[in-house]
């Protein structure tokens, strides 16, 4: 999740990172150390991950303007349809 323009050259100090993390995970290594991270919940489903994103979209300041994810996250990808929020999918 990425607040400001989407970085096509790797991490930038002028774009504020969130990451949703599986339980126990921590942030990828690539990401810079302020990155924000939110623990997902272990269930899931389209209308889980819908409410997931407003409550991270609430608790900052910035509105979410991207959600990168792999193209085989179909119910993200379709939750972020759901609720207008460009996804950025990785191969």
């Amino acid at each position: 999740m990425i607040h400001g323009a989407f970085p096509m050259n790797g991490p930038t100090p002028d774009v504020v990172y969130e990451v949703a993390v599986q339980p126990g995970r921590g942030i990828p290594s690539w990401l810079p150390a302020a990155t924000r991270c939110h623990e997902l919940s272990p269930a899931s489903g389209t209308r889980v991950l819908k409410e997931f994103l407003a409550s991270v979209d609430r608790s900052s300041a910035l509105p979410l303007d991207y959600v990168v994810a792999a193209k085989d996250a179909s119910d993200l990808v379709k939750a972020c349809k759901e609720i207008a929020l460009e996804v950025v999918a990785l191969s």
